[in-house]
């Protein structure tokens, strides 16, 4: 998308209307690393989570002695 606002031979576009694509476009990527920051985030304590009740059914199952 960058590469076509930026070649002038691609788009009929003034600057100003380029200018403003671009920032649209940077906008756009800085929703997508927060959202991918927040989402590695959250899969991280998922998994942080799902560690923990697997340690804990095991520690369960040995003070009752159940394999």
């Amino acid at each position: 998308m960058l590469k076509e606002v930026t070649i002038d031979c691609n788009l009929a576009m003034t600057d100003d209307e380029r200018v403003k694509r671009i920032e649209a476009l940077y906008q756009q990527t800085l929703f997508n690393l927060a959202f991918s920051k927040a989402f590695c985030n959250e899969s991280a304590v998922l998994a942080a989570a799902r560690m923990k009740e697997k340690e804990d059914a095991t520690t369960g199952r040995r003070l009752h002695g159940i394999n």
